[in-house]
């Protein structure tokens, strides 16, 4: 039995030592999915945003900063014109870790999104439905009572698609603001 032990032993002395960028990305491995878990915890319901700063500083030092990254980061993942209830969220709950001036800021660049986004996607929305009208109108059908059917239409998916995709730089821009005011508390 002390022979396998001493065999087992000298075998661990050979290991060669990790080295700090192998413990580092080690701990990056072990803490990433923690400060991940926690944003998606808080982003279900399960957290409110005052329990946020207690739920991150249960973790300190280095592991600490990677839950932090990692919760903050995937909160900002969640900043989409797609989802408006997970982006307000996401954004309350970031806007909780910042101080009033970051609250401040990050609402207002929100809103301001928002509205621009809105006002363009009603006027495309009011184009295609006037032109399908308009379709409708050289076939002979028309009428208060006539509306088109938008859902299936593959132009205005297509415009509404363009339309995301170009409020997206605004969006990395307000994520980026948030992400190196957090990330430099």
């Amino acid at each position: 039995m002390r022979f396998a032990y001493a065999t087992f032993g000298c075998r661990i002395c050979r290991l060669p030592e990790l080295t700090p960028e192998e413990i580092a990305e080690q701990k990056e491995k072990e803490f990433l999915p923690v400060g991940e878990a926690l944003a998606n915890k808080y982003m279900r319901g399960v957290d409110d945003a005052q329990d946020i700063p207690a739920e991150l500083s249960r973790h300190q030092g280095d592991s600490g900063r990677i839950v932090r990254r990692a919760f903050i980061s995937c909160l900002c993942r969640s900043v989409q014109l797609e989802d408006f209830q997970a982006a307000v969220k996401a954004l309350d709950g970031l806007c909780g870790l910042a101080g009033d001036d970051m609250r401040e800021k990050a609402n207002a660049s929100w809103i301001e999104i928002l509205e621009d986004f809105q006002q363009k996607r009603n006027q495309t929305l009011r184009e295609c439905e006037r032109a399908e009208m308009e379709k409708l109108s050289i076939l002979g059908i028309s009428g208060s009572a006539v509306r088109p059917s938008l859902s299936e239409n593959e132009s205005l998916n297509n415009k509404l698609s363009e339309l995301h995709r170009s409020f997206e730089s605004d969006l990395e821009k307000l994520r980026a603001m948030l992400l190196q005011e957090l990330q430099l508390q």
